[in-house]
């Protein structure tokens, strides 16, 4: 079993200076090399998670700033603020660029658990005396579609797997994860990398993915009103599939976690297993 931390936002989604969430990435990832050297790095660059050599990374070992080691690696200047004019790219593009999260929803799988879940939600606003009964009614339905879903996802995949040796194509889907591997990421939306893990998961079902969720406040109800409606909507967007797909979820601190799962327990969501840390 191989850990893998996925550098996707720094190392290819942002294009601008260095702001907070860069700057988690590249020093959780600094520190867990320190903690296990042989922990392994990763991005997903569009097409294909593609593995970050340690060599590659040389920059950030042994920075005494990973802020200004970062910008000398990829050759930029740190900006005074954020948008256009700085350089960074605004949701929109980001959007536009990286559709995974939107394809990502399009899986099977994902329309499943959405099914599922909305009527899950419908059952709620039932009589009591039957509310248990439908609950349970959907559940049992829906686990032998969850099976035939998955049993179509591995053969659609295996046929995928055949083409693919056949054809060879040069912009086929590739990864270099194993089974039982664990991949952690602490990045952002708009990477598009949920579509690829949609895959991997797809072929090797064993891969234990954990996300990093720093808090909620963008969809939270006393904070939400504060954002911009368009990145909460999408942040809403993440933070569902996250709670849907991933096998365990990593919090920055315990209020964000208690926040999270209140927010599951309200939306009718699946809690995967939950750790809060502390930076």
């Amino acid at each position: 079993m191989a850990i893998w931390m996925d550098m996707t936002n720094s190392l290819h989604t942002w294009k601008g200076g260095v702001v907070g969430i860069v700057r988690a990435e590249l020093e959780i990832a600094k520190n867990m090399k320190r903690c296990d050297p042989d922990v392994r790095f990763f991005k997903y660059d569009g097409e294909a998670f593609v593995e970050v050599g340690e060599r590659e990374l040389d920059w950030l070992w042994d920075c005494e700033s990973v802020g200004d080691a970062y910008l000398t690696a990829m050759g930029r200047k740190q900006t005074a603020g954020l948008g256009v004019q700085s350089g960074e790219q605004s949701i929109e593009e980001l959007r536009k660029a990286y559709p995974g999260l939107d394809n990502a929803y399009n899986f099977s799988t994902s329309r499943l658990h959405r099914a599922v879940w909305g009527l899950q939600l419908y059952a709620n606003t039932l009589p009591s005396g039957i509310r248990g009964f439908t609950k349970a009614l959907i559940d049992l339905i829906a686990a032998p579609l969850k099976k035939l879903s998955l049993w179509r996802a591995h053969r659609k995949a295996a046929k995928e797997v055949q083409m693919t040796e056949q054809k060879q194509p040069a912009d086929s889907f590739s990864h270099p994860f194993r089974p039982d591997d664990l991949i952690f990421s602490c990045g952002w939306m708009y990477s598009g990398k949920e579509e690829g893990f949609e895959k991997v998961k797809q072929v090797m079902p064993s891969v234990f993915i954990t996300y990093l969720i720093y808090d909620i406040i963008l969809i939270r109800n006393n904070t939400k009103q504060f954002y911009d409606p368009i990145g909460s909507a999408d942040f809403q967007r993440y933070f569902h599939w996250a709670s849907m797909h991933c096998d365990a979820l990593l919090y920055g601190g315990k209020t964000a976690m208690e926040d999270s799962q209140d927010y599951q327990k309200e939306k009718h969501l699946p809690i995967p297993p939950g750790y809060p840390i502390y930076f």
